[in-house]
């Protein structure tokens, strides 16, 4: 944690700075396909999946637990 908090704590600064401007850069997401069998040829032979950026995830637990009712 000590080698990437100031870096966490820059990227929150800056999507506060933005005030709202840039979020959809949260939504964005890796869509890869993993093979089910080592020959996948087909199309059905793809498992696919999305990779959304760590930094959106970490972000929107910091919001869910800073605006939910205690």
């Amino acid at each position: 944690w000590t080698t990437i908090r100031q870096d966490f704590l820059d990227v929150f600064q800056q999507l506060y700075d933005l005030r709202g401007r840039g979020f959809y850069k949260l939504n964005q997401a890796l869509l890869t396909l993993l093979p089910k069998k080592a020959d996948a040829q087909g199309l059905r032979d793809y498992r696919p999946i999305c990779l959304i950026h760590l930094v959106a995830k970490i972000f929107a637990k910091v919001l869910s637990i800073r605006l939910s009712a205690k």
